[in-house]
């Protein structure tokens, strides 16, 4: 009579191949992730702080070049727009118009 030993290392050898690859893959597929992740977060911080770097400008333009107001008052009274709003109304807005 044969033993099912052989037979059984075979299939446990199989079973610790596939829980290796499956780690494997699984692993490298986090790791892509969190680097998709980190790139779509930089781009959009990015995207951000050109926006208010934008608003600043902006303001700075209107303050020194504006109407005949002094330009700390036009600088205080300029409205805020959040630069969430001019990225969705306005993706390709330019420094000076």
């Amino acid at each position: 009579m044969k033993s099912v030993e052989p037979y059984a290392d075979v299939v446990r050898a199989q079973q610790d191949m596939i829980a290796s690859l499956t780690w494997l893959f699984g692993a490298i597929g986090l790791l892509l992730a969190a680097v998709g992740l980190y790139g779509i977060t930089a781009y959009t911080f990015e995207r951000i702080e050109i926006a208010l770097w934008l608003e600043v400008i902006d303001q700075l333009r209107q303050a020194v070049w504006g109407s005949g107001d002094r330009p700390l008052r036009r600088l205080q009274s300029v409205q805020r727009v959040p630069a969430a709003q001019q990225l969705v109304a306005t993706p390709n807005r330019q420094a000076f118009h």
